[in-house]
């Protein structure tokens, strides 16, 4: 038995259920939760540490530090896990990913500029392509036999008659679980600097891996993609910290570099010191942790695949390669003949999900009996989720 198996293994529903926390607070008791991206598990004892001494010691002040702490520790964990060495002082700490997106949006592109993204996608980030005035154009993520697929023929001439001025790459990628290749990063990469434009990556869940799978972080595929890459990253899926509000920006681009440091040096902003030591224990001290978690998630993507396959096909699924997320349709189910299979198995299991069709927003791709499950929770959650669902499918 792991050091930390006991945190596993037990969840406090109870405190989960508290008003602040989205993911179950706004739920009747009888609900049992699985949608937002937040483990059930708490977080890791040396973060928790941390904390609790800063709050002993009220460290609430204005905070001294000869270098951010978030930086040293991001700098240093993409060299000891990856073997990238990002680009000296181009890094900012920011709140979260969407700042960033909209940071990049729109000092690097303008109103109706295409944007390409893999689509299925996290929702947050089509809504604010759309809310911005620019275009998505949709990169589909095909379902086969052997996986998710996205096709990259002729890409960049695709995206060039689309007036693509940005790809966005959500690696891994939410819902799907992929953990795209090398071989499909450098296609992008290609795509991207044929076109001279810039790449957003996302690698936020790059903590959690499954198997052989490996992250690959798009801005080490070549010193080209380099010098065209934004990284965008955070602590807060692997090392399940969203409150703390932290993440950073790589930026790799000398063009966007160089506006938004002729900008006030406080236009951004800037996360709390809470946030900060957080996110650098997180990186820096959590790796025992992190590696029980993923054996804990293995278990649970188990269940998930046994579960699937007492349905003889009837609900199509493949095993996400990262992530803690799985991506399922339910169309051949009494859940796909409803307008949305969410509402039917909120309504009938009072199981929440998060929402097929959000995830294909502002596009014409139709997902509505799709449905994203969390299965970052105990084994005996999980299962009565599970047997919920089945009981009305």
């Amino acid at each position: 038995m792991g050091k930390f198996a006991a945190q596993f293994k037990s969840i406090n529903l109870g405190s989960l259920r508290k008003p602040r926390r989205t993911k179950w607070g706004n739920n009747d008791d009888e609900t049992l939760c699985s949608w937002v991206a937040d483990m059930d598990f708490g977080i890791a004892p040396a973060i928790k540490s941390a904390m609790e001494e800063m709050i002993r010691d009220e460290e609430f002040g204005y905070p001294f530090w000869d270098l951010d702490p978030v930086i040293v520790a991001f700098e240093s964990r993409m060299k000891r896990l990856y073997n990238w060495t990002p680009i000296p002082e181009r890094t900012k700490v920011l709140s979260d990913l969407i700042q960033v997106l909209q940071i990049v949006l729109h000092h690097s592109t303008k109103p109706g500029d295409g944007i390409a993204i893999h689509v299925p996608a996290y929702n947050n980030f089509l809504v604010n392509i759309e809310e911005m005035n620019r275009r998505i154009v949709p990169l589909q993520m095909e379902f086969t036999e052997e996986g998710w697929k996205c096709d990259n023929t002729n890409l960049a001439a695709r995206l060039k008659a689309e007036r693509v001025t940005m790809i966005i790459v959500i690696n891994p990628q939410n819902p799907t679980g992929r953990a795209f290749t090398h071989v499909e990063l450098t296609e992008l990469a290609e795509a991207a600097k044929e076109l001279d434009i810039p790449v957003l990556s996302d690698e936020i869940h790059s903590d959690l891996l499954f198997d052989d799978h490996v992250h690959i972080p798009f801005a080490s595929l070549s010193d080209d993609a380099a010098r065209r890459t934004i990284t965008t990253t955070s602590a807060t899926k692997g090392f399940n910290i969203a409150g703390t509000r932290t993440a950073i920006m790589h930026v790799g681009p000398d063009a966007l570099w160089n506006e938004i440091s002729s900008l006030p040096i406080d236009y951004f902003g800037a996360p709390n010191t809470l946030g900060k030591v957080a996110t650098a224990v997180a990186w820096s001290e959590c790796e025992d942790w992190l590696g029980e978690l993923n054996e804990q998630l293995a278990k649970n993507r188990a269940i998930i695949d046994e579960w699937v396959a007492t349905f003889d096909g009837k609900v199509k699924y493949h095993a996400p390669e990262a992530t803690y997320l799985a991506w399922l349709d339910l169309s051949r189910t009494k859940a796909g003949a409803a307008p949305e299979a969410t509402e039917y198995l909120l309504e009938n299991a009072k199981v929440r999900l998060a929402t097929g069709s959000d995830y294909t927003k502002h596009t014409d791709i139709d997902t509505h009996s799709w449905v994203r499950l969390n299965f970052a929770t105990n084994e005996e959650n999980l299962r009565e989720i599970l047997k919920r669902v089945s009981a009305v499918l």
